[in-house]
């Protein structure tokens, strides 16, 4: 069982801070080590601070997947209730509903029939369990008499929307449904929410289903009182929130898909009449506070950035009854307005130094709480800090085996595209190496609105110990740099954002950074599909394209996709079928001249496996060379860990043959 969960004296934390490494030339790392998944993560603390939640992952001969952990601090004895062996089961999250009670939401791959449509359906499901740490036993959170009553069985069954804790028996939680016909409420795809008893399974309604709402938030004193709701004809996004006084829903805000008019609700303060949100100010995203007693465009600006959109989460305190601050990806990762906790922060700050340190979990009490220590280089250490005893100690770290100091730090870089756009990057080069005349992968993020992370990536890491330069390149449609820039790439699809990519590999070379003849492009998702269409576009610029999990029919993509995501598909694809059928890798399967890498999961339900069997079957007919690994039981994100070995060797085996370098740094 590979895991690390540990405690160090103060003695060993002196010496660990005191090390500096020299490192001119890491030695090459084990491909395993990298493409493992986490040895733990999503540890979480126990309202009373006693125990310690965490999931840990587990290869032994006669076991592999993922384990539920539970640790005593007190007696420091560990049981494991729950595994799952990622392949037809997945655990998503876990969280604490009480001292003795930890719940779990879980995912599985199925096919059946639709909610929605006359058609059977390949997706994901969830489901939710209620896990007793003391006895290990567990059971289903959701009265297993209710779903039997209903004809067609909710999708999503691990919504959680509250765990009340004031109230540790129960929780809040949304649920779909329909019973001989007749629907819950509205309809089937209308959920309720319903307040359920953790022991006794006991299930009582407390709202109603709203004609086209979809999800529901509640406030601080755990009533529900924010509504999501989208109207498939008007294609219009609504937010409702309740009157206390007359306990009638409102329109706050009303939107278009991926429009500047966007109003993302965060939550309440203790006080019910204030209210966070995500809105848009000077083409940003920024941090705004509402008073509902003065209307819902009374906005208070809290925080923004000039140059890229403000995200995160609230951070409230229990005790305090106050939003205190904000976890965030910018900055520091938490930003604190709160004088105690700010102080805490640069107590934690100057603790662990060159790491961007994220306190997000505390006791009831707040005395105890928990840190995620992390950088580009560092995967992350979580700590546990008493404030009582003024410590914090080191109790897991997330890559046993990737030591930060052989990891290659990125470097921010800028360049313009041909018609002048500036596009952000992330350049990583392998250390101990000048960055001149090295091979290189460009490596074109997913979404495509998302954005290339500055967290830790072990692919990046990987390649770069196998001596490789990396390119990512947050192309137009990114999302993070304004609504403007994100609108850019609204049906660009193998186009202007096609052009960034490529523009971003030129650059490279006319700076002597990569060797012109030693250049492959590799994605996922929509990088596999950049990934591909650069192989169409400039086959002369690549060597070889690697495509996980990628589209290559636009066509079947917009048809697919529409049934569900109507108004966000036709923003981002487009309308133009002709245009997509140009647009799309598998109409041109004779233009490519370069070696062609695909894989896919047969189980993903994001980007159906069929988009890569179709690509390979145009390039078999076009007598291109190919090849295609489809991972059983695999999905979109590489969720199972022997099929991210399988991954990780097939990359490595491919680049050797068609890339080659003189090995590690």
């Amino acid at each position: 069982m590979h895991f690390t969960l540990r405690s160090l004296t103060a003695t060993l934390l002196l010496i660990a801070s005191s090390c500096a490494w020299a490192i001119t030339t890491p030695p090459q790392i084990p491909l395993e080590h990298f493409a493992n998944k986490p040895d733990v993560s999503q540890v979480s603390l126990s309202p009373d601070g006693n125990q310690l939640a965490s999931l840990i992952r587990i290869d032994t001969p006669d076991k592999k997947g993922i384990a539920l952990s539970i640790t005593n601090l007190t007696t420091n004895q560990t049981s494991y209730p729950l595994v799952a062996d990622n392949g037809t089961l997945f655990i998503r999250w876990i969280a604490w509903a009480n001292n003795d009670t930890v719940l779990v939401g879980t995912m599985l791959p199925i096919d059946r029939e639709s909610t929605r449509y006359t058609m059977r359906m390949k997706t994901r499901e969830t489901r939710s369990l209620s896990v007793n740490v003391k006895t290990g036993a567990f059971q289903p959170i959701i009265n297993p008499n209710y779903l039997r009553k209903l004809e067609i069985q909710p999708f999503y069954q691990d919504r959680v929307i509250d765990f009340l804790p004031d109230d540790p028996d129960h929780i809040l939680m949304s649920l779909t449904g329909q019973v001989n016909g007749t629907y819950l409420g509205s309809r089937s795809i209308d959920p309720s929410v319903f307040k359920i008893n953790l022991k006794t399974q006991k299930m009582r309604r407390i709202q109603r289903p709203i004609n086209d709402v979809y999800a529901w938030k509640t406030d601080r004193q755990h009533r529900v009182r924010i509504a999501y709701r989208y109207d498939e004809r008007s294609m219009q996004n609504t937010i409702l929130i309740k009157d206390l006084q007359n306990e009638k829903w409102h329109e706050a805000w009303s939107y278009e898909t991926l429009s500047s008019d966007t109003v993302l609700p965060m939550g309440f303060d203790h006080d019910p009449n204030i209210l966070y949100i995500r809105a848009y100010a000077n083409d940003r995203l920024a941090i705004f506070k509402v008073d509902l007693t003065k209307g819902f465009d009374h906005r208070e600006l809290i925080l923004a950035n000039d140059r890229y959109d403000v995200d995160g989460e609230l951070f409230y305190s229990a005790k305090q009854k106050h939003v205190v601050g904000l976890r965030t990806s910018t900055d520091d990762g938490i930003i604190l307005w709160n004088k105690e906790y700010n102080a805490l922060q640069k107590g934690i700050n100057t603790a662990l130094k060159n790491t961007q340190n994220t306190l997000y979990d505390l006791s009831m009490d707040e005395r105890q709480y928990l840190v995620l220590a992390s950088s580009n280089t560092d995967p992350g250490v979580y700590y546990l800090g008493d404030r009582d005893k003024n410590s914090l100690k080191m109790i897991a770290i997330r890559f046993g085996n990737l030591i930060p100091e052989y990891m290659a730090p990125f470097k921010k870089i800028t360049y313009e595209a041909r018609d002048g756009v500036e596009i952000e990057a992330l350049l990583t080069t392998p250390i101990g190496k000048q960055p001149q005349n090295l091979p290189t992968i460009i490596y074109p993020h997913g979404g495509p609105i998302s954005t290339s992370s500055e967290d830790f990536n072990p692919i990046v890491q990987f390649l770069v110990n196998r001596g490789y330069a990396v390119l990512q390149m947050n192309f137009r449609g990114s999302a993070g740099y304004g609504h403007s820039f994100m609108k850019a790439g609204f049906a660009g699809w193998g186009q202007e954002m096609q052009d960034d990519i490529e523009d971003g590999t030129k650059f490279l070379i006319s700076n002597g950074v990569s060797d012109p003849n030693k250049i492959c492009i590799l994605g996922a998702s929509y990088g596999g599909y950049a990934a591909l269409m650069g192989a169409i576009k400039t086959p002369e610029l690549y060597q070889c394209a690697i495509s996980f999990a990628g589209v290559s029919d636009l066509v079947k993509l917009h048809k697919r996709l529409k049934l569900r995501y109507k108004s966000a598909v036709e923003v981002q694809l487009g309308e133009n079928e002709k245009a997509l059928r140009a647009l799309s890798p598998v109409n041109h399967a004779d233009k490519i001249k370069i070696p062609i890498l695909l894989m896919h999961g047969d189980t993903d339900r994001q980007v159906w496996p069929v988009q890569s069997q179709d690509m390979y079957q145009a390039l078999l007919d076009a007598n291109k060379q190919v090849e295609y690994v489809e991972l059983e039981d695999g999905n979109h994100y590489l969720t199972n860990n022997e099929n991210r070995l399988i991954y990780f060797r097939t990359l490595d085996k491919f680049l050797s043959k068609y890339l080659p370098t003189s090995g590690a740094n």
